[in-house]
Parts: C-alpha cells; sequence; structure tokens
C-alpha cells in the first residue's frame, strides 16, 4: 500500500532486547518456534505524549536493506514477549487481543464487556482492516480509558524481509514493505483518530531479526507474547481459562477479539477472577514499557 512517507509523530519506544498468532485463518500455535468512511468521525481522545519522530521509509531502507535475516518466529531479538515486574509492573500481567484484518472482521463485544465487567486494563493490537470495517467500534473503544490501542499491522502480515509466510499468509518482502506495514495503520490512526500507537505486534506474530531491527529503529516497539490465551481463537472456554489463569506476573498474554463465536470470551471471563485470587493486576503495556 503506498502511503506518505512524511515523517510523523508516535509514541516513544524504549530499547529493548529479547527477554527471553493471529491469523485470518487461525491456527494453533506450533509446538515448537521455527529459527462507513471513518474520516467522519472526530478523534476522542488526545495524542499520547512523550512523542518522537517516526524515521523516514528511505533512511529505514537505506540502513537495513543489505542485512540479511537468520531467525523467523515468535521472538525475535527486540521482540517482547515480557515486561520488568517491580514499579508498575509488581504482580500485573498485561493482557492483549487482536483485532486481525483479512476475512475475518467481527468484534467480540462479549469480551469487551467481561473486562468491563471485572475492570481489567488491557492493550488492544488493531489492524488498519478491522478498524476501517469497524469505526463505531473503534471509536469507541479509544474513548474507554480501560483500553490502550496499538497497531496490528495496515495489511495484518508477518513481518519480513525475505517474503517469508507463517499459517500461509505471505509476509513482506523487503525492508520498504515492513516499514508500510507499520507505517501504513500508525498513519491511518494518527490523521483519522487522533492516536499515534506506541506498540506493535505483526499479523501471525512472526517477524525476522532484520525486520525486528527495522521496526525498531523506525520506531515501533514489537511486542509478541509469553502467554497463548486462546491460539487465534481456537481454544474451547475451558482451555482458554486454563490457559490464562496461570499466566506468570510479568507475561503479555495474547487473545483475540476478532471472532465472537470462540471460547475466548468465557474463558477469559473467568480466568480473569482467577488472576486476581493470585494477587495480580492488569496493566497496559504504556504503564510497564
Amino acid at each position: 500500500m503506498q502511503i506518505s512517507r512524511r515523517s510523523m509523530l508516535i509514541g516513544s519506544v524504549a530499547s529493548a532486547t529479547s527477554l527471553t498468532g493471529c491469523s485470518s485463518t487461525s491456527a494453533a500455535r506450533p509446538s515448537s518456534r521455527p529459527s462507513a468512511s471513518p474520516s467522519t468521525i472526530p478523534a476522542t481522545r488526545a495524542a499520547t505524549t512523550h512523542l518522537v519522530e517516526l524515521r523516514s521509509r528511505e533512511e529505514t531502507v537505506a540502513k537495513f536493506d543489505a542485512m540479511k535475516p537468520t531467525y523467523w518466529g515468535f521472538d525475535a531479538p527486540g521482540v517482547l514477549t515480557r515486561f520488568p515486574t517491580d514499579g508498575a509492573g509488581k504482580d500485573a500481567v498485561a493482557l492483549t487481543f487482536d483485532a486481525c484484518g483479512g476475512h475475518v472482521l467481527r468484534y467480540n463485544a462479549e469480551l469487551i464487556a467481561a473486562l468491563r465487567k471485572h475492570e481489567a486494563k488491557a492493550t488492544l493490537m488493531i489492524a488498519m482492516q478491522w478498524a476501517q470495517h469497524n469505526p463505531t467500534t473503534f471509536k469507541e473503544l479509544l474513548a474507554d480509558p480501560l483500553f490502550e490501542i496499538g497497531n496490528h499491522g495496515t495489511r495484518h502480515v508477518p513481518l519480513s524481509v525475505s517474503g517469508r509466510s507463517a499459517y500461509g499468509e505471505p509476509g513482506t518482502r523487503n525492508v520498504g514493505e515492513v516499514w508500510d506495514e507499520l507505517a501504513g495503520n500508525f498513519e491511518y490512526q494518527a490523521t483519522t483518530w487522533g492516536h499515534r500507537p506506541r506498540f506493535m505486534r505483526s499479523g501471525t506474530a512472526f517477524t525476522d531479526d532484520v525486520a525486528s531491527r527495522a521496526a525498531d529503529f523506525a520506531g515501533q516497539q514489537l511486542i509478541s507474547f509469553g502467554t497463548d490465551g486462546d491460539a487465534g481463537a481456537t481454544f474451547p472456554a475451558e482451555i482458554v481459562y486454563q490457559q490464562v489463569k496461570v499466566a506468570p506476573a510479568g507475561s503479555i498474554v495474547i487473545g483475540h477479539m476478532n471472532r465472537p463465536a470462540s471460547g475466548t470470551a468465557p474463558g477469559y471471563d473467568r480466568a480473569i477472577p482467577a488472576l486476581k485470587a493470585r494477587g495480580l493486576t492488569f496493566v497496559q503495556l504504556s504503564e510497564v514499557l
């Protein structure tokens, strides 16, 4: 997708190293880890603080285009799966939910209702396609202080510099396309809604090590996960409950909010009280990173 290549303001990105999916055709996570026009709706929340400039496409390509990747998977260097458990992160977990692009652009209102009922903060990683398809819901979620909105990509594809695929989804083919994938959705959220996301999870959560470094350099902190809550919204409610209730402090937990006919909502509805009973609280990513 062609978008403006001008510099754009985004939330600052903390320098990080690795501390250790979502797909439109969801599949369980592998057991091993391989090497209405929205412009008519006004913004409802002020831009985030601590703003810096997104580096340009040209500068990002020039720095990384000659590099060859050596890793492909969920945990590329610099992609976060956990957060520090001191300060605001003490005895806390970060619930994150993907609103994926592709062919499944529905809304799990029951899940959001459960988060509100339990007053559980969460970071919602929203793809541009999903936001454009659900502008009224996006506006509502953006206005709710319980939620932080993140970037889940422009086309919702894996971040690769060589066109690698994950779950049958072809990834970006070079550094320029990596920049387009992160910057397109960022620009959409910034110009249409006045919101500048700090964090990004790639489509399927797969990333190679050159793409992860390029994304960080460009200005988006890539997020993966430490606890898989629903395997792309394929787990039944009981398994979601069992997975989420044992998440350790400091874990980034992944779930999905675009598949309402799944076990995700009832599973989290049971798991959140179980996490609270263990003395854990819930944080947005920007509170701990």
